[in-house]
């Protein structure tokens, strides 16, 4: 009786089946810690994780599953691949002021007659300075030299809105101010508190000559954002 048993367990020991797969040699991938990008690691396997504890990020070795370890040395495709990125930067410091952009423009003539603070007359423009760099106002009549009246596209203006003087047929000679203040409106014309900026050519030329009013507004600032880090 002895022996038969003994046969039987000598069998069976025998007859055990073999898996058709090798099992890997970690079921869950490793964790791996340094303070800058993965390299050469010993023992690394497909699929370990590397966490880059100086820049916060994370890595996956992307090798083929069959590699043996160390399968991933480098950063690289089909290597060590970052998985995530690291936070934002900073935003960046407010840019240069954008390109100029002109909004409209009227027909005007220049009285140069009187730097009274009263009605120019129609169609007229004057200064309140006979040195136009000096002018810190600038006097309009409710209508243009073609009969328009302007008046409720002047209101919404605001600083820092530029306002270009220039002679109608030759735009060398011009003045530049910077709107200071907004429009005051009186009966049949309007005033504009302004800093005068720049002049380039000859003063603009005095009534009957056809001169032209143009409203700039200065482009936004544009801000840049700092790098990711």
């Amino acid at each position: 009786m002895k022996q038969l048993l003994f046969l039987l367990c000598s069998a069976a020991a025998v007859a055990q089946p073999q898996l058709p797969y090798k099992l890997p040699q970690y079921a869950v991938p490793q964790k791996l810690f340094g303070s800058g990008p993965p390299g050469y690691i010993a023992g690394n396997l497909p699929g370990d994780l590397y966490l880059d504890k100086k820049n916060h990020l994370e890595y996956v070795c992307g090798a083929p599953q069959e590699t043996k370890g160390p399968a991933c040395s480098a950063v690289a495709p089909g290597n060590w691949s970052l998985i995530t990125t690291g936070s934002a930067g900073a935003a960046g410091a407010t840019g240069a002021t954008g390109p100029a952009g002109l909004l409209l423009w009227f027909p005007y003539q220049a009285d140069t007659s009187s730097t009274a603070a009263n009605d120019p007359g129609s169609g007229n423009l004057r200064w309140n300075n006979a040195t136009h760099s000096a002018a810190t106002m600038l006097y309009f009549d409710r209508l243009t030299s073609d009969g328009f009246d302007d008046t409720i596209l002047f209101l919404p203006l605001r600083p820092p809105v530029r306002i270009v003087i220039q002679d109608k047929n030759l735009a060398f000679n011009n003045e530049v101010f910077e709107m200071s203040a907004p429009i005051q409106v009186n009966p049949d014309w309007f005033q504009m508190p302004v800093r005068f900026v720049s002049s380039s050519g000859n003063p603009v030329k005095a009534k009957p000559n056809p001169i032209a009013v143009l409203i700039i507004s200065a482009g936004p600032a544009v801000r840049t954002g700092g790098a990711g880090r």
